[in-house]
């Protein structure tokens, strides 16, 4: 989960030959396990991977602290900010913040 968290799904579309979409405003409650399982953990950054059978139960199967995250999706859902820009910009507020702290 990035800062801002964009849901993406396996599943391929006539529309789409990438396997991975990215659902815009993504709201389930399975998004606050996700969280309380990161906070639990200390994980700050990471891309949490799920499926849903046909009767809607959800099976999570990858936790992933060191992403990728999927260029092509997020050209295709013409997103304002990357997976990859979102963690730059967390890690350089991270960063500042260290930086204040050392010369305090």
């Amino acid at each position: 989960m990035s800062p801002k968290p964009s849901a993406r799904r396996k599943r391929r579309s006539p529309a789409s030959s990438s396997k991975f979409t990215i659902l815009r405003d993504f709201d389930d409650p399975i998004l606050e396990n996700y969280a309380l399982f990161l906070r639990q953990n200390g994980i700050e950054i990471a891309g949490i991977e799920f499926i849903r059978d046909e009767s809607g139960e959800i099976f999570t199967y990858d936790v992933n602290t060191n992403t990728n995250y999927n260029a092509a999706a997020e050209a295709e859902a013409k997103v304002s900010v990357t997976g990859m820009q979102a963690i730059a910009r967390f890690l350089g507020e991270e960063l500042a913040r260290q930086r204040a702290r050392t010369a305090a």
